[in-house]
């Protein structure tokens, strides 16, 4: 049996839900990405699920001039969900690997600046 990847960060979930890191482990496989808390908290709080068909684009986000950056997840109805991590790259390689869309000026270290 393989192993599943597992990285953890935090996520938000615009008007919904904000975890900071590093309560959000995020387990990527070909069909979806689950989003779980962390510490025990998963009794309380979650599983979150992207199906894979709802992804149309990942691309890297950074959050102000701070460490984090992390990585966006464009849904097919126009809303995102944003998953801060300290290890981008690894993610990405990941989730390339596994079929999602990446964007391609992502690869090139550029990223959309917000500030949430």
């Amino acid at each position: 049996m393989d192993m599943q990847p597992e990285f953890r960060g935090g996520l938000a979930v615009p008007g919904k839900f904000r975890a900071g890191t590093p309560w959000i482990l995020l387990v990527p496989t070909k069909e979806h990405l689950e989003f779980r808390t962390r510490h025990g908290l998963g009794r309380f709080f979650g599983p979150w699920r992207l199906e894979r068909d709802d992804v149309s684009l990942v691309y890297r986000t950074m959050r102000g001039l701070d460490a984090f950056h992390g990585l966006g997840f464009l849904r097919r109805d126009g809303t995102w969900w944003t998953f801060w991590t300290y290890h981008p790259n690894e993610v990405l390689d990941c989730l390339e690997e596994l079929g999602y869309p990446i964007d391609p000026r992502t690869r090139q270290g550029q990223g959309r600046f917000f500030a949430r």
